[in-house]
């Protein structure tokens, strides 16, 4: 974010001024909050390499509902070969809203959230993955020390990624070592 940001070229100056000075950077990682997201995106890419696109926020094009469901289906059978389509589609089909004495009717939106909400769930996110997104933060802060002020790399290090709590549920907090 563009504080984050701020603060790395403040501490970037600042090493500028006392070349004795060195950073250490230890990525971090929260199970709990970045599993989720690792999930997503694995199930995601999942999705545009079997619809053969993009479906990036630059795409200007719309995939259709229908594609996208269609997609789901083909990898839930893949998931699970052992649960009929045809068993998820009962679990969601209801009478019309406005005619409950009416003929059931498929509720779309349910059946394609619960397809993508056991697909997300069955991405499998080890503890390496964890560690590889971490040691990707820690190193997006390294690259951008070495894109200020003519840093030398040998001030900035890696450390070994840790496992943290995020506060909030929705950031991760890497914390940065100032060394002699």
């Amino acid at each position: 974010t563009p504080p984050e940001l701020e603060k790395i070229n403040q501490l970037a100056s600042a090493l500028n001024q006392r070349p004795q000075l060195a950073i250490e950077i230890s990525g971090a990682y929260d199970p709990t909050t970045d599993t989720p997201a690792l999930q997503f995106i694995t199930l995601r890419d999942t999705v545009i390499a079997k619809l053969g696109t993009s479906l990036s926020m630059d795409n200007k094009e719309t995939m259709l509902a229908d594609d996208i469901r269609g997609t789901l289906e083909d990898i839930f059978k893949e998931h699970f070969p052992e649960t009929p389509l045809k068993t998820l589609k009962a679990a969601h089909t209801v009478p019309p809203a406005d005619n409950p004495e009416g003929k059931p009717q498929l509720d779309e939106l349910a059946y394609a959230a619960d397809l993508r909400d056991r697909l997300l769930a069955a991405q499998s996110v080890g503890e390496q993955a964890l560690k590889q997104l971490a040691e990707a933060r820690a190193e997006a802060i390294k690259t951008t020390f070495l894109n200020n002020d003519n840093i030398d790399q040998t001030r900035i290090t890696l450390a070994e990624p840790n496992e943290v709590t995020s506060e909030d549920g929705e950031w991760v907090t890497l914390e940065l070592a100032v060394a002699p």
